[in-house]
């Protein structure tokens, strides 16, 4: 198998990140999302994904509502 990432590197980058999002249909991963910020000036959204089966759903569209009100939240603009 041709890896990108090892399962270590890749929790790495998700325990590293500020802010992220799982989104689950019944035990079902269907959506994900993953920030980074210096929680001060600058915040990157690096990851927004939803499964193909559920795309169009306006899944995509609340995770990011969701990481606005964090921000909000956390007085980050």
């Amino acid at each position: 198998m041709n890896e990108l990432h090892t399962y270590n590197q890749l929790y790495q980058a998700i325990s590293n990140g500020w802010f992220s999002i799982s989104i689950y249909d019944g035990i079902a991963l269907i959506g994900y999302e993953r920030i980074t910020s210096d929680r001060n000036y600058q915040t990157f959204i690096c990851d927004v994904m939803v499964y193909t089966k559920y795309q169009r759903q306006g899944i995509a569209t609340k995770v990011i509502e969701a990481f606005l009100a964090q921000c909000k939240r956390q007085e980050i603009k």
